[in-house]
């Protein structure tokens, strides 16, 4: 089979978190949810959050809480390792993110979004 270039995948994955800050960013989001270790440890600084506060496992390595610091302080957060977790796992997430405080986030960056993800 072919081989994995990390450097590539790592590309992609900064790419697909620039891209998911952007809209989050673009404001009325009421929460964010990353599938896979990468993604989320991606999406986190894409959002300018200093970090990731677990308030709840939702089911086994998938959890859920809030971002810390940053234009997204507060909004509600879940993560699920990639390979973890049923069918039921995205659709478990996502209903505790919708029951967290925290609907209508809507803070706006203070800072040009334009440049994120480039490198």
């Amino acid at each position: 089979g072919a081989r994995l270039d990390t450097a590539r995948a790592g590309e992609v994955v900064g790419a697909l978190a620039g891209a998911a800050a952007r809209v989050v960013d673009h404001g009325g989001m009421h929460g964010a949810f990353a599938s896979g270790g990468d993604m989320a440890t991606a999406l986190v600084p894409a959002l300018s959050a200093a970090g990731f506060a677990v308030e709840v496992e939702v089911q086994p390595l998938v959890v859920a809480g809030h971002l810390t610091g940053g234009p997204h302080d507060g909004l509600p957060f879940a993560t699920k390792g990639g390979l973890i977790g049923g069918h039921d796992a995205i659709l478990a997430a996502v209903a505790q993110l919708h029951a967290m405080p925290g609907t209508g986030h809507r803070a706006r960056p203070t800072r040009d979004t334009r440049q994120r993800g480039r490198g």
